[in-house]
């Protein structure tokens, strides 16, 4: 199947594609208590294997890169009115043969499918349960880099960080796994970025945080928790994996006002519960399937519908609520989205992610997809992304009547509106059915 051409200095190999994946993998590395020593490996040696640079381009590979460089031009390569691959330009001879992509390592596309073949057993061990699951899931070099990253962090005694006292995060391998692809296998650049997420842990004490929230979420009846309730803007559904879906309707959105009245700890903790628990659901799952997946969808609805008035004044009140949330979440939880969609998306909107687009980092970019007002211009696409039956109703028409009922309703937060609640609290209120 391969091409050749004799005036053309590329040489066509159609085989290349699905060459990177041998059917053997890596046995999961021996670990040891956390005061014992950690992990010893069976194989090669990761770090020998790593790339020194951070690029993302294979041999023979450039990126597209815009040569006017501006973010408005970035953000253009995206629109759905270019459909052309983004961050890899396809060679072609001077028959005009396409090359088959050879894509770059790590990349979503190169990276295989799990090895569903062998029947999965769960070692008794949670922890060398998962490092079994990602070796089954992932390709041999990815494998050696990773274990190699195990050891990195194992040296620099990141495992006896405060941080780390509750959950194991340095020892748990898909956690090191999202820290090493977030910086293109680099260990020494995924290390640091590793332990800057584990000083904000200890810092923001975010374990003890996550605690009291989730028992105020049991109990049901604070203030704060009955005007979140009342004017929250995100929601959860499930893929056709069973994995969360994080639905976030802008279009609806008072984050502003709610940053206002709760302030940004409260609504940042709020935020990172959301993420944990969805992180905890993955695990659950992975332990019992053996098959590894790491990353979620998440859904921008920014319509602008007439439903909450105000909407370029929401969207500018937000600016930030969003700019003091976005760096956390994408410095402690990198490479959590498989797909991102921002649908409905006005043409005017594009003032607004102007300002976000900087915070987005380079690998996340590529994983949106913006599309414009009308359903059909996404529906097949979410549908692929998580299922029929799992797109809420209000994304697959454009039915005015079907989307203002869609949920969360959101709304506009009057100030003041935390005060009264604790006036109401004071006189006893029954709980809020979560």
């Amino acid at each position: 199947m391969g091409a050749s051409c004799s005036d053309c200095a590329i040489r066509q190999d159609a085989d290349q594609l699905g060459s990177s994946t041998s059917s053997s993998r890596h046995a999961a590395p021996d670990f040891r208590c956390a005061q014992g020593g950690g992990l010893t490996s069976k194989g090669g040696e990761g770090a020998a294997g790593a790339r020194g640079d951070d690029s993302g381009c294979g041999p023979g590979l450039e990126r597209r890169v815009s040569g006017r460089g501006a973010a408005e031009e970035e953000l253009a390569a995206l629109l759905p009115s270019e459909q052309r691959a983004h961050g890899i330009r396809r060679l072609r001879c001077c028959r005009r043969r396409a090359s088959p992509l050879k894509l770059e390592e790590g990349s979503p596309s190169r990276r295989p499918q799990p090895d569903v073949t062998r029947p999965w057993r769960a070692p008794n061990d949670p922890l060398r349960a998962e490092w079994e699951v990602v070796a089954r899931g992932v390709s041999e070099q990815e494998y050696s880099r990773l274990q190699g990253f195990r050891r990195l962090v194992e040296a620099r005694g990141l495992d006896s960080h405060k941080a780390c006292a509750e959950t194991p995060h340095t020892r748990r391998a898909v956690t090191l796994l999202r820290f090493l692809r977030a910086r293109q296998g680099n260990s020494e650049q995924a290390c640091g970025l590793l332990s800057e997420a584990l000083d904000w842990r200890r810092d923001f004490e975010i374990d003890r945080r996550m605690r009291e929230w989730k028992a105020e979420l049991r109990q049901g009846t604070s203030a704060r928790l009955r005007v979140l309730m009342r004017y929250k803007w995100t929601c959860v559904c499930k893929d056709a994996f069973g994995l969360p879906v994080f639905i976030h309707r802008e279009s609806v959105c008072d984050a502003g006002g709610l940053l206002r009245e709760l302030g940004s700890d409260f609504l940042l903790v709020h935020a990172v519960t959301e993420v944990e628990d969805a992180f905890e659901v993955a695990r659950e799952q992975m332990l019992r399937t053996g098959v590894l997946r790491t990353s979620f969808v998440e859904i921008y609805d920014v319509g602008n519908y007439g439903l909450v008035p105000n909407y370029w004044q929401r969207g500018w009140d937000g600016v930030p609520f969003f700019k003091s949330i976005v760096p956390v979440i994408e410095k402690v939880y990198p490479e959590r989205v498989r797909l991102a969609f921002v649908i409905r998306m006005p043409r005017s909107f594009w003032l607004i992610l102007k300002l976000f687009w900087p915070l987005v980092p380079p690998e996340t970019k590529k994983k949106i997809k913006m599309h414009g007002f009308p359903a059909r211009a996404f529906r097949e696409e979410l549908i692929e992304a998580i299922g029929e039956s799992n797109v809420p109703p209000f994304m697959l028409t454009d039915d005015m009547q079907v989307i203002a009922k869609a949920q969360p309703q959101g709304g506009l937060v009057p100030r003041g509106a935390l005060a009264r609640e604790e006036a109401l609290a004071a006189n006893g209120r029954p709980a809020i059915a979560l």
